[in-house]
């Protein structure tokens, strides 16, 4: 058995591969990112928007080395009930944060493994199944897992009972996180806060074991409707503390979305350096430009779309103006027939006028 001293110890941490959360006050907390291998749990009250920064972790994860990211692909479990959540994915959300990061949302998200869970059994089983793809595919570098206690919930009024789904559960965690040891993979979960804070801050749920189990833990509550207060409660190198970032942007955080706005100016040019220039047809450049036009009148109308990418709304938008515009001169057209039926009189051949003109040198 070799030794080493404990200064070259932290050398070595200080050069391990981590994942950024695209966060940077978030980054600092964590002491450069989250570290592989170590179970990262993430809880908050309502109006946190924790599971914003799980879809944000999932992206940067696709993400390669020299960006922060990990370079592979990567495992999301959904737990809950999807009767009351109405949503597994926030591929929405997640699109959004692909093209921000300069990704191909059509390619990152064959990147992404979900499996869903409804009930205790479904969840041990999409755990199983997260471990074997895990085991099977080396390119996975991360597993997320929203809402990891929701299906397990303790027995009412306390106590240990053959009943309570917590052992079941803590079976579950250790495999898992014996996988992300052994592969040296991300593994970041989600959870909701137990109770209330009761002047200090609440715990999560899922019980001392996950928390235990857990290597960082973090706490995240709403303070106003887009700042956010990040608690780091557990930390294997770091002492708790706690900083305020806001979710629209600015510093530390940074972005967590961007603008609808910044994202069509972004998509906007792109078109046009890669696609209008080229267009050979004079008339097709006209309609192009009007076609921008439309998307700026209608800034409004496509910023409220919920549409997963932001040149589908560009496209739907200018089928709309186009749909517009056929309109349009279809009703010119049929003013135009009625104006030339109106001039054409009964017993006319071939559709000409039965009034002829004077000719010259008679009265009229």
């Amino acid at each position: 058995m070799s030794l080493t001293s404990g200064l070259d110890a932290l050398r070595a941490s200080l050069e391990e591969v981590t994942l950024s959360t695209g966060i940077g006050g978030l980054d600092e907390l964590l002491g450069g990112g989250i570290r592989l291998g170590v179970l990262h749990l993430l809880y908050g009250s309502p109006g946190s928007l924790v599971d914003e920064v799980l879809h944000r972790i999932l992206v940067k994860s696709l993400l390669p080395q020299e960006r922060g990211g990990l370079g592979g692909r990567a495992i999301y479990i959904s737990c809950g009930n999807y009767r009351e959540e109405r949503a597994i994915l926030r591929v929405n959300l997640l699109t959004r944060l692909m093209e921000g990061f300069g990704l191909d949302p059509r390619e990152a998200l064959k990147r992404i493994y979900v499996l869903c869970a409804f009930s205790p059994e479904q969840q041990e089983e999409a755990f199983e199944r997260a471990r074997s793809l895990a085991e099977a595919d080396k390119t996975v570098r991360l597993i997320a897992v929203h809402n990891i206690a929701k299906l397990f919930p303790p027995k009412p009024g306390g106590g240990p009972h053959i009943s309570d789904g917590r052992p079941r559960l803590q079976r579950l965690v250790f495999d898992l996180g014996r996988t992300s040891a052994e592969r040296a993979l991300a593994l970041v979960a989600t959870c909701r806060p137990k109770g209330s804070a009761e002047g200090g801050l609440p715990k999560p749920e899922g019980g001392r074991y996950l928390s235990h189990t857990s290597g960082v833990i973090i706490y995240f509550r709403g303070l106003e409707r887009v700042v956010i207060s990040a608690h780091l409660i557990k930390h294997p190198s770091r002492a708790p503390r706690r900083i305020d970032f806001r979710m629209d942007g600015g510093d530390p955080m940074g972005r967590i979305t961007h603008s609808f706005r910044a994202q069509f100016q972004e998509e906007l040019r792109r078109l046009e350096a890669s696609f209008a220039k080229s267009l050979r047809d004079e008339g097709r450049r006209e309609a192009f430009n009007r076609i921008v036009e439309a998307w700026g009148s209608e800034m409004g109308a496509m910023s409220n779309a919920d549409v997963p990418n932001i040149l589908n709304i560009m496209i739907l938008t200018a089928l709309l103006d186009n749909r517009k515009r056929v309109e349009e001169l279809y009703r010119d057209l049929e003013q135009l027939r009625s104006h030339m039926a109106s001039l054409i009189m009964p017993g006319s051949k071939n559709g000409e006028d039965g009034r002829r003109g004077a000719q010259p040198g008679m009265d009229p």
